[in-house]
């Protein structure tokens, strides 16, 4: 003889396909607006990157062997130090912070990236930290664009009045 039980698994299908529509949702939201997410655990040391990172950077996930130590050349000037510093001071605190950073992509453009990261608890421990980087660098570069007109004569590129009471300011 046979024997069988059964149940109904229409509302878990259901479950499933709306936790799938939101994950594909949350997907382009962060391609649209030029996020990437990772994670960092302490317990394993184990440092995870969604494939939009890597696309901001630049890189191949297949071909980038992603560690620490491989990211650090990217970074321009000591925003490596100062991004050191930051997730010290998430794990630290158990806060959240946040860091404008500029990177070189491996086809040598400049970027500039609005680093988030939040220390990641369980149990009321740090166990990792979170994070995201955006791609800020149309508004950064506007921003750059603003204060050489500000600061500088647009015929001639030399430093206006203005820029002088400013770095007389400063100065004094």
């Amino acid at each position: 003889g046979y024997r069988g039980t059964s149940s109904d698994i229409t509302d878990l299908k259901a479950a499933e396909a709306a936790l799938d529509e939101r994950t594909r949702a949350l997907y382009e939201a962060h391609r649209l607006g030029k996020i990437g997410t990772w994670s960092y655990r302490l317990d394993t040391g184990r440092l995870v990157w969604e494939p939009e990172l890597y696309h901001l950077l630049g890189l191949d996930p297949d071909a980038f062997e992603l560690s620490q130590e491989n990211i650090r050349p990217y970074f321009l000037g000591d925003d490596a130090e100062r991004f050191r510093e930051l997730r010290k001071r998430v794990l630290h605190t158990g806060g959240t912070e946040s860091i404008d950073l500029r990177i070189r992509r491996p086809d040598g453009t400049l970027h500039d990236l609005a680093v988030v990261c939040k220390a990641d608890i369980a149990h009321d421990r740090v166990v990792g930290i979170i994070g995201t980087a955006q791609d800020v660098t149309e508004r950064k570069e506007a921003e750059r664009q603003l204060e050489r007109l500000a600061y500088s004569d647009p015929l001639t590129g030399l430093a206006n009045r203005a820029l002088f009471k400013r770095q007389l300011a400063a100065m004094i």
